[in-house]
């Protein structure tokens, strides 16, 4: 293994509570275990509409 090449970070996302407005970060897999929902089709509407959205979550690329 050549370490002296960086590897790619995998994206954090921000999980927000639209109810509340309270916010988490998490990696992918916690976010697609929450969400009950594969994160390619979240990293799909993230990509085309800026963020994930259901009646109660919000979900956007952390910062």
């Amino acid at each position: 293994m050549d370490l002296s090449v960086p590897r790619p970070v995998a994206p954090r996302y921000r999980l927000t509570d639209i109810r509340s407005g309270e916010e988490v970060d998490l990696p992918h897999d916690r976010i697609a275990a929450t969400l009950g929902i594969e994160i390619g089709y979240v990293d799909w509407c993230i990509a085309c509409d800026g963020a994930f959205e259901t009646g109660s979550w919000r979900v956007t690329v952390a910062q």
